[in-house]
């Protein structure tokens, strides 16, 4: 045994005294491996945070736990293989919008099993006395908003229903509102002009942070009965319903319920589709899967043709080097040298070459993944899968490509090898 790892470790540094001495050609041999390395590494890495930054915080900002949304269209297409995928998004235009009537009926279907609210955005200007204006994201909504959005307060409360029902023009704004108009001090129990209606703040919310570089603490949350839904000519209409469940054992059932609460109110028959759209956390993680696995064919067809081309390559080159090398071969040999011992040095010539190769390929990955993670949102970091490619790569590429070499190595006479000298 320790023989056997003797010889190999003399193997690895006699290969890497040849790779030295022929650096350019060996460096043109690996290119290939470098760079289908570092591709694949970098967009199994590059899938990873994405996956990971739409989970946990583009998603999971949208959706709270437990909880859907009812649209009049679906945010995200669920017919990406559909032949009529066109026609079924004609269809889906034609539909009817959502009604305030219809979240109320959704509302008292689901009462004793989750919280529900509507939500309808818009933009407006605010403004504050001796204060700069600021551009706002207005949310005006009915029902349990705070249960059913998971809004959480730092001051303040939220409106009571009764408030909501009567349309007061009371308001909770986000961090940056407060901060921008109040500064340090406490803006509840003062007044803020919302597109031209004074509100009297009861709230604040917590920070949020930002998403996609946009921060989500510029809003003023207000109740849809009140003058803003006449100032934006909202009429009866509403943009979405939102529901939470109680648990996640009630889920299915609430979104059940929810979904024949319409389908009553709209008067659809038994066999005809839902003329809205109900999407949750793992509706829209699903879409991102099938287009993940899409992404994921469509990368691999580059970096195979690259493997095979260095598996070309590094096998020339080791069958260049047998050429070259049919002295040395044939002297080991008459010393007592046998055919496994020449075949293993070229096949370890060829492994040190193809995992050399990887490693840049690595490097090459790294370097891009760091200027993915400085230019955009989304961290990009070496993942184990990543890593486990470029290993089995390289193994695959150096065994393949050194395989033939190395036999030809080994079945050179040795009386004829050093003839040639």
């Amino acid at each position: 045994m320790k023989r056997e790892c003797r010889f190999v470790r003399d193997c690895f540094w006699d290969a890497r005294a040849e790779l030295r001495a022929q650096g350019g050609r060996s460096l043109l041999a690996v290119l290939g491996l470098s760079i289908g390395v570092g591709f694949t590494a970098t967009v199994i890495d590059f899938a990873h945070a994405v996956n990971s930054y739409l989970t946990n915080d583009v998603i999971a900002r949208i959706y709270t736990p437990n909880s859907f949304e009812v649209e009049r269209v679906a945010s995200v297409p669920s017919r990406l293989d559909s032949r009529d995928a066109e026609e079924a998004a004609r269809r889906e235009q034609r539909r009817q919008p959502l009604q305030l009537a219809d979240a109320d009926a959704v509302g008292t279907r689901i009462r004793d099993g989750g919280d529900w609210t509507s939500e309808d955005l818009g933009q407006a200007v605010a403004m504050a006395p001796g204060s700069r204006k600021l551009a706002v994201t207005t949310i005006l909504y009915e029902g349990n908003y705070k249960n059913a959005k998971d809004l959480r307060l730092e001051a303040g409360r939220m409106p009571t229903s009764d408030e909501i029902t009567g349309g007061a023009a009371i308001a909770v704004v986000g961090h940056d509102v407060a901060t921008h108009f109040f500064g340090n001090q406490s803006p509840v129990g003062k007044r803020l002009r919302v597109a031209g209606v004074s509100h009297l703040i009861v709230g604040v919310a917590a920070r949020r942070g930002t998403l996609l570089g946009i921060s989500l603490d510029r809003f003023v949350v207000a109740s849809t009965k009140g003058q803003l839904r006449r100032t934006f000519r909202l009429g009866d209409r509403t943009q979405r319903i939102f529901v939470r469940a109680d648990g996640p054992e009630d889920f299915a059932t609430i979104r059940e319920a929810a979904r024949r609460a319409l389908r009553n109110r709209h008067h659809l028959p038994t066999e005809s589709d839902d003329d809205f759209a109900i999407e949750s956390a793992d509706d829209v993680t699903g879409i991102w899967y099938s287009v993940e696995k899409k992404i994921a064919v469509f990368a691999a067809a580059f970096p195979v043709a690259a493997l095979l081309t260095s598996i070309l390559v590094i096998a020339n080159v080791m069958l260049a080097r047998v050429s070259l090398r049919t002295v040395e071969i044939g002297l080991r040999r008459a010393l007592g040298a046998t055919r496994s011992h020449i075949a293993k040095q070229f096949l370890i010539e060829s492994l040190v070459l193809s995992f050399g190769g990887a490693g840049i390929g690595l490097v090459i990955s790294w370097a891009t993944s760091a200027l993915i993670s400085v230019a955009s949102p989304i961290f990009v970091h070496p993942t184990i899968a990543s890593g486990l490619v470029a290993v089995v790569a390289a193994a695959s590429v150096g065994a393949l490509a050194g395989l033939g070499p190395a036999i030809t190595a080994a079945r050179l006479d040795p009386i004829v090898a050093l003839g040639r000298g």
